[in-house]
């Protein structure tokens, strides 16, 4: 009888120890999980604001009536096209679920430059697509490529800012009339 107490004994001090070897390394990958919460935020912002470039510029394509916009226009939708592909399977191998569908505040943006046409479109384009969206997107990849955790989300971050740095340049040479 003292055997199969003793044999309790020990299962139920191994079926301890695995649930406390468990919970410790189910806490360790909470801590991983809270300090990935900054690289998360950075993959999903520049993925919603990537998308609202596109889907602006595809507009800008066929609504604006300078052809250096619409240039500009295709520009960026090759070259958002290309760099939200690219992040999209980085976010899929890092498990970060990144947005489908334009958050509101970016649908706002392209459905408020829906409402205007010919210079004014040309215009507000040139301000809010080119400029003012590229700046936000240069200081977003600028902080993620410097303070991502994971070196992968840090060194896409770093490899497509200069893009968006040049992005920047030659919209505010467009929004100037240069």
């Amino acid at each position: 009888m003292k055997t199969s107490t003793h044999r309790f004994g020990a299962r139920r001090i191994a079926a301890l120890c695995l649930a406390g070897g468990l919970g410790f390394f189910g806490a360790a990958g909470m801590a991983t999980a809270a300090a990935d919460k900054a690289d998360t935020t950075y993959v999903t912002k520049a993925a919603a604001a990537g998308m609202m470039e596109v889907q602006a510029s595809q507009t800008a394509i066929t609504r604006a009536s300078n052809p250096d916009v619409r240039a500009f226009a295709q520009r960026m939708v090759k070259d958002h096209t290309a760099v939200g592909d690219e992040l999209k399977t980085l976010a899929g191998q890092k498990g970060i679920a990144v947005p489908d569908a334009l958050p509101a505040d970016e649908r706002a943006k392209v459905d408020k430059l829906g409402t205007l046409e010919g210079a004014q479109y040309d215009r507000a384009y040139a301000d809010e697509v080119g400029v003012k969206a590229h700046k936000e997107a240069v200081a977003l990849f600028d902080k993620a490529s410097k303070h991502a955790k994971d070196p992968d989300i840090k060194a896409f971050f770093a490899h497509n800012l200069p893009a968006l740095r040049e992005h920047l340049q030659m919209a505010e040479h467009l929004k100037s009339g240069k």
